[in-house]
């Protein structure tokens, strides 16, 4: 394990805050600046070093109150590190494994904060490629709550110089799925190469569907393959879920989960708009909303972006050569498996980034 108190020369370890499939987390102190900050370290090398790189790219050039600060990066003693904000609250992941669904009012705020960041990273050529609740930082700010976007590992450039040489790097095969799949666009689901900004906002109607139903759309399916096969090929209706939603609500859902691209909204700004159109333009959440509901979470606990991880294995039919055992991070999941004929053949077991992986 990887265990100087310094690292880089400057940042001073103070405990661990959490370890997953790819690192661990620190509390750690800026000696320059005092300033306390999360402290992630890999300790493994080759493609996840490749992403926390990403992740630097593209998180430390965007400047938002609602994506989390990236403040350095770099490598120590053939280590990579990545240091971010500390933050204070919990990730959505969290909140609904406590509470299962929240307030329509506060989902629909929640959402528009989600689609400011969104804009911005858009805006900047950069698309998401895995919103989902763990990767939503409900964050306490004095008396305001502010969700931040975490995770940009498996970024992607929207244009060719987004992320510089390493967004040309590509970190998996051409046939690899990406992203965590229930939160997954059916183009992006379909491993196509010519996702765009349609696909973070599929993958935010998820999360806004799962924060009013308390369930994503297809999490009844038991396998990797028929969660694909539903994504891909089956309309959702919230109103089959929800019926005391509101129409105008539900057809902001409906719309973001369209099968077709096309008839989805084309940028997270033409969504926050019909956002506001139900809330106004207030999005701004107290601290004491939250609280209410699950004290223990936006308290006094202070946390940065943890990424947890679990090992599960994936079998296949006959007839598919490609199969491996795979170790999992909560905040994204890179399956690699053969694929005939534009139909996912390995079946994973295990459970999938649901609302149980929290506790």
């Amino acid at each position: 394990m990887f265990s100087p108190s310094i690292i880089a020369g400057r940042y001073e370890i103070r405990g661990a805050l959490g370890r997953g499939a790819m690192g661990t987390v620190h509390d750690a102190v800026n000696l320059v600046t005092g300033r306390r900050v999360a402290l992630k370290v890999l300790e493994r090398r080759g493609r996840e070093s490749e992403r926390l790189l990403r992740e630097a790219r593209a998180a430390g050039q965007l400047e938002s109150r609602h994506i989390t600060q990236v403040l350095d990066a770099g490598i120590d003693e053939g280590r990579a590190f990545l240091v971010l904000e500390l933050l204070r609250g919990a990730d959505l992941a969290s909140v609904l494994a406590r509470v299962g669904s929240i307030d329509l009012n506060l989902a629909l705020r929640i959402a528009a904060q989600v689609c400011t960041g969104l804009r911005h990273a858009h805006a900047a050529g950069i698309l998401h490629r895995d919103i989902k609740p763990a990767n939503l930082f409900v964050a306490r700010e004095d008396d305001r709550l502010v969700l931040k976007i975490l995770d940009f590992g498996l970024a992607k450039g929207l244009t060719p110089d987004a992320l510089g040489e390493v967004g040309r790097r590509s970190l998996t095969s051409d046939r690899a799925l990406v992203g965590t799949p229930l939160y997954m666009s059916p183009e992006q689901a379909r491993s196509a190469k010519t996702i765009d900004a349609r696909s973070d906002l599929w993958s935010l109607g998820v999360v806004l569907h799962e924060m009013l139903t308390g369930r994503t759309p297809h999490e009844e399916e038991q396998s990797l393959g028929e969660i694909i096969l539903a994504i891909c090929g089956r309309r959702v209706k919230l109103a089959h879920r929800a019926a005391d939603v509101p129409s105008e609500v539900a057809a902001i859902v409906d719309r973001a989960l369209d099968l077709d691209p096309s008839h989805r909204f084309q940028d997270a700004g033409e969504m926050l708009a019909a956002i506001r159109a139900v809330i106004g333009d207030a999005s701004s959440i107290a601290a004491s909303e939250l609280e209410r509901a699950v004290p223990r979470l936006t308290g006094t606990t202070e946390r940065p972006p943890i990424y947890d991880g679990e090992t599960i294995s994936a079998d296949a039919p006959a007839g598919v050569s490609r199969v491996r055992t795979l170790t999992l991070a909560a905040s994204h999941v890179v399956v690699e498996a053969a694929v005939r004929d534009d139909y996912l053949l390995a079946v994973v077991h295990g459970r999938m980034s649901t609302r149980e992986d929290a506790h």
